[in-house]
């Protein structure tokens, strides 16, 4: 099963959080227990370090089963670099990402994408 394609922008300062739901290719949520789920913000791929770590938190199972949640803190969000002088969408600060679930020794890569990062204003 391939990885699913989802871009979205983060908003500097601010809390990002974002609910996903991993299903098979019937479209039946794939019950999480026992996967350990983790993703990384990277400016470009070949990046050895990375920007930042998501926070992956699983949904109860037994009653949202395949839902979890990947977070940023606003901490984390306020250390991300973006481009001074913004007056546009185009001039976003833009980086890749990529979420996994483990179980044993399978992985599955379950979401990638682009993330951009809007500028704040207010400190």
């Amino acid at each position: 099963m391939s990885a699913g394609k989802y871009d979205f922008t983060i908003e500097q300062g601010a809390t990002f959080s974002l609910q996903v739901t991993w299903k098979d290719s019937t479209g039946t949520p794939i019950n999480l227990t026992g996967y350990t789920i983790s993703g990384k913000l990277k400016k470009k791929v070949t990046d050895s370090a990375s920007l930042a770590s998501f926070t992956c938190t699983p949904a109860n199972q037994g009653t949202s089963p395949g839902v979890f949640t990947i977070s940023l803190s606003a901490t984390t969000t306020s250390s991300l670099p973006v481009f001074k002088g913004v007056t546009s969408d185009k001039e976003k600060f833009t980086c890749v990402y990529d979420i996994q679930a483990q179980t044993g020794s399978t992985v599955y890569r379950l979401l990638e994408g682009v993330a951009s990062v809007s500028p704040r204003v207010t400190d």
